[in-house]
């Protein structure tokens, strides 16, 4: 997800198109048509720009789920074509995945030239989504590695890219093209270093304090954390590299921070006026939709860590040490009342979901085993789980998260180097195209005696990028083309095209899976049957069964 997108999430359609003009790649765009380009291979960005430019000057692409195949059908018309293979693909681990390919193809003398997105100059090294040194990964397999202004020279430099790729030896070439400013510092660096008396009394003097919780605080006792946000009256919420180190049972907490909260809980949470961030790197998705006017007050162990673009104060220590750093205690009833309002009105939303994803996780979360491992990842439809109250954690469960480069696949995989035959239950939650990214290995994981369970999101193909071609505009689209699983993997799937035998499906599945019987359950969902964050105000137009739908209802 780019920078943007976190906007486009709940803007208008207006909106989004207002917001995304001018695009970097038209003119970029406009050097491959002049060159003679008609198709390129890859997968856009998620914003779509590259491909609402390629559609405007008539260029093709075909898309991969793998990038590294990308690559390598680039190479394969270049060498039997005359002109530069082109790849387009997004940012972060979509160029890491480039590497083998590019490898190959730099060592073969291939012609290539590759243009990724990338982040905006003002907001690289301060956590932003999917922020990776990609031209340091991209410069020891290609001829020149280089990043774009997004100014009018950009064009000169991608014709010098396409014949550097030609000139022998040839060979390929990588260009990045940075998007356009984000969430990110908004002046001067105003974060300072405070020593333990000046955080305790910002603490004091709190009305209104809220815990954020990061993967960080994880060697922090659970009982300590409980305790902090008691004796500071204060609302929780967590991180997704975060989520499972506090109780989500615990009447005090409200969610995953930033990009996953719900309406009753951000309009609570903007309303802090102390964030106390344990362990976090705030990475852009945690910052998203949060109290940026609020006072911050940073913990970590890591000083490259600290935002200082935040208002506020940091120290940096160990979490583990927070007891030094907390006030007497002190009643906070008004805010102690809107806490406990929040989490009583997003239970109440979540409540009156009917959608397969919701109900689907209501009651897997009903019968998973307290000492479940939870695995996820972070497409359309697997989004429902990081969404509070819909996917509630059991009490004693360990949860395994992507980092904020959210790499498609990396959940699938992990779950199955997690599972052991004697140890707890594996229960991964993923889309179906993250468990295509698996298909060469599956086959024999769910061969092997594991307590291990796959909960698929299952839309067709890539959902989460076709959703972005219709808000945006572009034409083409990602679904419908996933290949049928092979024989062990069908053996091991269970089909759920409605919310009808749920519980009995679901409990069966998780049975079968604690015998050591690794099993699939494959969830049909509709393109419409996506988490109320993600809804915008075009759902009614090309998702049926969206937000203007289900409030009729």
């Amino acid at each position: 997800m780019s920078a943007a997108m976190a906007a486009v999430l709940t803007a208008p359609m207006e909106a989004v198109v207002q917001r995304q003009e001018p695009n970097p790649w038209t003119r970029l765009v406009q050097v491959l048509a002049e060159a003679g380009t008609t198709r390129v291979f890859g997968l856009p960005d998620d914003d779509m720009q590259s491909q609402r430019a390629l559609e405007a000057a008539g260029i093709g692409m075909r898309w991969s789920t793998r990038q590294s195949s990308a690559v390598h059908m680039a190479a394969g018309a270049a060498r039997t074509g005359t002109a530069p293979g082109v790849c387009v693909v997004g940012r972060g681990p979509a160029v890491a995945a480039l590497v083998p390919g590019l490898l190959e193809a730099f060592h073969a003398h291939v012609p290539l030239v590759v243009l990724a997105a990338g982040t905006a100059e003002d907001r690289r090294g301060t956590g932003a989504f999917q922020d990776a040194p990609t031209v340091d990964l991209m410069a020891p397999v290609t001829k020149w590695a280089a990043r774009l202004s997004g100014g009018p020279g950009d064009a000169d430099l991608l014709r010098r890219a396409l014949a550097l790729a030609a000139q022998a030896p040839a060979g390929p070439v990588y260009l990045e093209v940075p998007d356009a400013a984000g969430l990110g510092p908004g002046g001067s660096r105003r974060s300072r270093s405070e020593d333990a008396t000046g955080i305790q009394g910002v603490l004091e003097r709190s009305e209104r304090p809220l815990l954020l919780i990061g993967g960080g605080a994880a060697d922090v006792p659970r009982a300590e954390l409980v305790r902090a946000a008691v004796r500071l009256g204060a609302g929780v919420v967590s991180t997704a590299s975060g989520r499972g180190i506090f109780p989500e049972s615990h009447p005090n907490y409200l969610g995953l921070a930033g990009l996953y909260m719900g309406t009753p809980v951000a309009r609570t949470v903007n309303h802090s006026d102390v964030v106390l961030s344990l362990g976090s790197s705030l990475e852009e998705t945690a910052l998203t939709g949060m109290p940026l006017q609020a006072e911050w007050i940073q913990i970590n162990a890591h000083a490259a860590d600290i935002r200082h673009w935040l208002p506020g104060a940091h120290r940096v220590m160990d979490a583990r040490d927070l007891a030094d750093l907390l006030p007497l205690p002190r009643p906070r009833a008004v805010w102690r009342a809107e806490v406990d309002s929040a989490r009583s009105e997003a239970l109440r939303v979540a409540a009156r979901e009917q959608s397969l994803s919701a109900q689907a996780l209501d009651r897997l979360a009903e019968v998973l085993p307290e000492d479940t491992v939870v695995v996820q990842e972070n497409g359309l439809h697997d989004i429902w789980s990081y969404c509070f109250p819909h996917f509630v954690l059991p009490e004693g469960a360990t949860c395994v998260a992507p980092s904020e480069q959210t790499t498609l696949g990396c959940g699938v995989a992990a779950a199955a180097g997690i599972a052991e035959p004697d140890g707890p239950l594996v229960a991964c939650l993923t889309g179906d195209t993250a468990l295509a990214t698996f298909r060469p290995d599956l086959e024999d994981q769910l061969a092997s005696p594991r307590p291990l369970l796959y909960i698929v999101f299952d839309d067709g193909g890539m959902g989460w990028l076709d959703r972005q071609a219709q808000l945006t505009g572009a034409g083409g689209r990602f679904v419908g083309r996933m290949t049928a699983p092979a024989p062990a993997e069908a053996q091991a799937t269970v089909h759920v095209s409605g919310t009808e035998g749920l519980s009995s499906v679901l409990a069966s599945a998780v049975e079968r899976a604690l015998r050591g019987q690794p099993t699939v359950v494959r969830l049909h969902v509709a393109p419409s049957d996506v988490a109320p964050v993600l809804r915008t105000d075009h759902d009614h137009l090309e998702f049926p069964g969206g937000r203007h739908e289900e409030e009729r209802r």
